[in-house]
C-alpha cells in the first residue's frame, strides 16, 4: 500500500520511513501512522475515553461478528447485521479494494475480507477490545489496520473500489471537506456508502444519549467525550448538504423504521447513503 507521511506528506517506503526520516511502527498487527502533534492530543484523549469505557467493554466471539453480538447488545449488533447486508448488496462490480472508515473492532474489515476482498480498516480507537488491536481476537485477520486522523485521509495515495464510513460521519468535523476527500480516493467505478445516518430533530437534539455521556464526561475528565469538535449528530440540514454532494440517501428498510417515516416521526429515523463516481441510476427523495 502507497501512503504518505502525515508529517511531510512525502512517500513512506516499506519500512514506514520518509525522505526526512519519519518512522513509523507496527503495534499489534495495527499501523500507527500519525504526526506528533496529534498522536499526544490522541493519547491524552484515549486514555480518559478508555477509562470510561472500562466497565462496558467484554471478549465477543469476534470472528462470528456480527451475528454472535446479538445476545450481547441486540440494538447495536442488529444494526450492523443490517449494514452488512445492504453492503453487500451494494458492493460495485469486481470491487477488490475497500476502505472501512470509523472501522471499530474490525468487524465489517473481517466480513469483507472474507470474500477475497483487500481491506484497509482505519480508527481512533486501538483498544484491544473496543478497537482496532482487536484484530488479535479474530481467526484468520488478514485485513490492514491503521491507527490515524480519519480527517488527513490525503496520506493515501491509491484508490478504493469501495470506501464505507461505518457509522461515524456524524463526527466529523468539516463534512463536506470529508465527502471531497472521500470522493478523490474512489475508483473510475467506484462507491462511498455511508452507514447509519441516524436523524434527530431541534426538540430531541438536547435530551440524546450522547448529550447525556458528554455532561457526565465532561463533570469526570474535564474534557469533550467527542475527540474532535462535532455537534455527533444529523440534522435536516445534513440531509441537503448530502443531497448537494451528490450522495443519494435511501431510508433502512426494516419495519420500525418506516413506520416512523410514515407518520413523519423525525427522532431515530434512520438512513444510509451512497454516491457512485459514475451515475447512479437510482434515486430517492429525502
Amino acid at each position: 500500500m502507497k501512503l504518505r507521511c502525515p508529517e511531510c506528506k512525502l512517500e513512506l517506503d516499506a519500512n514506514y520511513l520518509c525522505e526526512n526520516g519519519h518512522k513509523y511502527f507496527i503495534e499489534d498487527n495495527v499501523l500507527l501512522l500519525m504526526n506528533q502533534d496529534f498522536k499526544s492530543q490522541l493519547q491524552d484523549w484515549l486514555e480518559s475515553f478508555d477509562d470510561y469505557r472500562s466497565e462496558k467493554r467484554i471478549k465477543l466471539d469476534f470472528s462470528n461478528l456480527p451475528l454472535a453480538g446479538v445476545a450481547h447488545n441486540k440494538n447495536i449488533w442488529e444494526a450492523r447485521i443490517e449494514d452488512l447486508s445492504i453492503i453487500e448488496q451494494l458492493m460495485p462490480e469486481n470491487c477488490k479494494t475497500v476502505l472501512d472508515v470509523g472501522s471499530w473492532n474490525g468487524w465489517l474489515a473481517n466480513q469483507l475480507s472474507k470474500s477475497g476482498k483487500n481491506v484497509t480498516a482505519i480508527d481512533y480507537f486501538i483498544h484491544e477490545l473496543d478497537g482496532l488491536k482487536a484484530k488479535k481476537h479474530y481467526g484468520n485477520p488478514v485485513w490492514n489496520s491503521i491507527q490515524m486522523d480519519l480527517e488527513n485521509i490525503d496520506i493515501f495515495q491509491e484508490k478504493f473500489d469501495l470506501i464505507i464510513l461505518n457509522r461515524c460521519f456524524a463526527y466529523f468535523t468539516n463534512k463536506e471537506k470529508t465527502l471531497s476527500s472521500l470522493y478523490k480516493l474512489l475508483a473510475p467505478k467506484g462507491k462511498l456508502i455511508i452507514t447509519g445516518i441516524n436523524i434527530l430533530n431541534e426538540r430531541t437534539q438536547g435530551k440524546n444519549e450522547l448529550s447525556i455521556a458528554q455532561e457526565y464526561f465532561v463533570n469526570k475528565y474535564g474534557k469533550n467525550i467527542l475527540f474532535k469538535p462535532s455537534k455527533g449528530f444529523m440534522d435536516s440540514k445534513d440531509l441537503s448538504q448530502l443531497k448537494s454532494k451528490g450522495v443519494v440517501t435511501f431510508l433502512y428498510p426494516n419495519w420500525k423504521n418506516r413506520i416512523k417515516k410514515f407518520i413523519n416521526y423525525k427522532k431515530g429515523i434512520v438512513y444510509y447513503g451512497v454516491f457512485s463516481s459514475q451515475e447512479d441510476s437510482k434515486k430517492t427523495e429525502i
